[in-house]
């Protein structure tokens, strides 16, 4: 028994790697998971007959490790331009707009504070005419 990638160990620990089942018996492998680190994770186990090279099975392996919802880290944080305490409200306020008129872009940032990359989706109740996000 292996898996496709010494890094796999990081993840994955097998109770057995090796040893004889004789005729009739069965042997429990116990897959052992290491969720110490937030991410995908994705093998095949390979079992292979070593008497008969072309007897050979793969057991596809998955994980995904994520943020507990009750946890207290917080993954990412929100700041308004210019740029605020995290802890403060995150309003953007522009005040009086008046037609015509140029107004200076007002923005806010996401900070990933996680030690892996996240994904997210922006969203608004107005249509799209009336606003546009940029990622830069």
């Amino acid at each position: 028994l292996y898996t496709l990638q010494e890094s796999d160990a990081e993840w994955l620990t097998l109770s057995k790697k090796c040893g004889t089942i004789m005729p009739g018996e069965i042997h429990p492998v116990t897959i052992f998971l290491n969720r110490s680190r937030m991410g995908v994770f994705s093998t095949y186990i390979v079992m292979e007959n070593l008497q008969s090279c072309f007897d050979i099975k793969f057991l596809r392996v998955e994980m995904e490790v994520v943020h507990q919802e009750n946890s207290a880290q917080r993954l990412f944080q929100v700041s308004v331009s210019p740029l605020n305490d995290p802890s403060e409200k995150k309003i953007i306020d522009f005040g009086k707009i008046y037609f015509g008129t140029l107004y200076q872009n007002r923005s806010f940032v996401v900070k990933n504070t996680a030690s892996i990359s996240l994904e997210f989706q922006l969203a608004s109740s107005l249509d799209n005419s009336q606003l546009i996000f940029s990622l830069s």
